[in-house]
């Protein structure tokens, strides 16, 4: 998985790009907010598209999820944090959940 690559190698860059905290309880930018849409939109129909399912609100739901799970994995993996689990292979641990969050999925259709 690219981004847990990027979070180890660039950390600092990593964290321009997809951490990002507001102050406080105010909105992103408008166009912060839209263009993170388009990309939650792309994943969201990459979901759907691998169900065979409709782009709906089930596939929407699952594709943020989805992106949690990758970015906990990323955000584990720029620090010790991971190292201190015993495990090494944060890519293949995040593609695991992936995947089986993709299986039951369907299973559950």
């Amino acid at each position: 998985m690219r981004d847990i690559s990027l979070s180890r190698s660039q950390p600092g860059l990593w964290s321009a790009i997809f951490d990002h905290r507001l102050p406080g309880p105010e909105a992103l930018p408008p166009a912060d907010a839209e263009a993170r849409g388009v990309l939650t939109e792309i994943v969201t129909e990459e979901v759907a598209r691998a169900l065979g399912s409709p782009v709906d609100v089930g596939a929407a739901a699952l594709a943020r999820s989805l992106i949690a799970t990758v970015y906990g994995h990323c955000a584990m993996a720029m620090g010790v944090a991971w190292a201190l689990m015993a495990d090494d292979a944060p890519e293949a641990a995040a593609l695991a959940r992936v995947r089986k969050a993709m299986a039951q999925q369907i299973v559950d259709r």
